[in-house]
């Protein structure tokens, strides 16, 4: 099949006015999502209600747990780490703690993050997550940047951090504000809680 210069150039105009169409159409659609969507983002003064809080800490750990290799996956408990976690909420409130909770405009719980004291001068940040229907709308991005507005608010000097190897990017997210990758740093919540981690896990320093 032989196409000639003219037919060759027809094609590539049309294929030029599709792709022009799709990156228009693309572009509705996030000003759609800008315009409809209102996110929210605010500090738990209390701990947060049970019934939609505990489903978020779930979603959290069955994403990060098959992140580990199975020899330590197959040990890790989402409904155990969720449960764990309502035993030192305290640390995560006021004034020791804060917890970053993102709504929509209609109250529905999209994504959360932690801080809790490390040292007088020190911040931990811990369980950063978004649900999937709230991803690519920069949510990530609020939830740390209200955690570290707080941190200043309360005095900090530092931030820490420890993730799983394998979250390219939320170390990607910390790197953006400008935290650096360090050593282990010894009051790592998730080191100390599963030693087992710790070949797993990287960790990460902003000095505010």
């Amino acid at each position: 099949m032989q196409v000639s210069h003219k037919g060759f150039i027809d094609l590539h105009q049309t294929m030029k006015k599709i792709v022009a169409s799709a990156h228009i159409v693309c572009k509705s659609i996030l000003e759609w999502l800008e315009v409809t969507m209102t996110i929210t983002v605010s500090f738990a003064t209390q701990p947060p209600e049970r019934a939609t809080f505990h489903q978020l800490l779930l979603d959290y750990y069955n994403t990060m747990i098959p992140m580990n290799p199975p020899e330590i996956a197959a040990f890790l408990s989402a409904d155990q780490n969720a449960d764990e976690f309502w035993t030192e909420v305290g640390d995560y409130m006021p004034p020791r703690g804060r917890i970053a909770l993102a709504h929509d405009e209609t109250g529905v719980l999209l994504g959360g993050g932690m801080m809790r004291t490390m040292r007088p001068d020190a911040a931990e940040f811990k369980r950063l997550f978004v649900v999937p229907e709230g991803r690519g709308l920069g949510l990530g991005r609020m939830l740390v940047k209200a955690r570290l507005d707080a941190a200043r608010e309360m005095g900090m000097k530092q931030v820490f951090a420890d993730t799983l190897r394998g979250t390219v990017a939320m170390q990607a997210l910390y790197k953006s504000f400008g935290f650096r990758e360090i050593d282990r740093y010894p009051e790592s919540h998730t080191a100390l809680s599963l030693p087992a981690l710790k070949p797993e896990l990287r960790y990460f320093q902003l000095d505010l």
